[in-house]
Order: structure tokens, then C-alpha cells, then sequence
């Protein structure tokens, strides 16, 4: 009866975890593995992660010792506007150094990029100086 009792608990528990890790990880916008790899939201491999520590912004969770995924695959990278470079700049295809970046994580939007911690190249004009 005990057995039968600690297996229905069981039973009961494990979709309810799931349940609440799920809903956790939607609100989370970076994702450290263990494997000390730092995953925004566009990253192909955020969802893929279930181990992880959570992190408001990819600059602090680079500067908790995480880094960049190494050189992202081909296809993720074709409809990218920005790149958050492992060195937390951001470049946007007006940039000189856009095309040699290869170790990036992609964003939508230059001010996307900076709330993530990144800046802009020495000698960019600043976002308020652009308008």
C-alpha cells in the first residue's frame, strides 16, 4: 500500500514540474548551460536547454564567466539585422567588422542589443546622435 501510494505521488509530481520549469523558462531571456555557454532567445539551441541558470542579460551572464556558442550554423544567420559579438559589441550591417563577426549571437534591433549589455563600436555615432 505504501509502494502504490509513493508511485501515485510520484506519478502526480513529475507533470507538475515539468509544468512549472516550462513556465519558468518562458519568461527567461538567457540561459547559461552547464557546459558554460551563454543562449539568448534567438539562439537554435535555447529551447534545447533544459540545465541552465537564468540571466537577465547576455552581458551578465558573460561577465558570470559565461561565453558565447561558437560559430552559429549557416542557416542561423541568414535573416540577421545585428550581432552581439563575443567581445559584448554590437554590429549592424552598416558596420565594417558585420560580414567577419562569427562568433555572435543575432538580435532584431540595435537597441535590443545594448539592453542586453552590448555597446557600440569606438568611433559609432551613439543611437541619439543617429537622429
Amino acid at each position: 500500500m505504501r509502494l502504490l501510494l509513493i508511485w501515485g505521488l510520484w506519478i502526480y509530481l513529475i507533470p507538475t514540474y515539468s509544468m512549472a520549469q516550462n513556465a519558468l523558462s518562458e519568461s527567461v531571456k538567457v540561459k547559461k548551460s552547464r557546459s558554460g555557454y551563454c543562449h539568448y532567445t534567438s539562439s537554435e539551441y535555447f529551447a534545447k536547454t533544459y540545465r541552465f541558470e537564468s540571466f537577465p542579460t547576455l552581458a551578465a551572464c558573460m561577465k558570470s564567466g559565461g561565453k558565447i556558442p561558437p560559430g552559429p550554423s549557416e542557416d542561423y544567420g541568414k535573416d540577421t539585422k545585428v550581432k552581439f559579438s563575443a567581445s559584448k559589441i554590437c554590429h549592424d550591417e552598416t558596420n565594417e567588422w558585420f560580414q567577419q563577426t562569427k562568433n555572435y549571437v543575432k538580435m532584431d534591433s540595435i537597441q535590443e542589443c545594448l539592453a542586453q549589455g552590448g555597446r557600440l563600436p569606438l568611433g559609432q555615432p551613439s543611437s541619439k546622435e543617429q537622429q
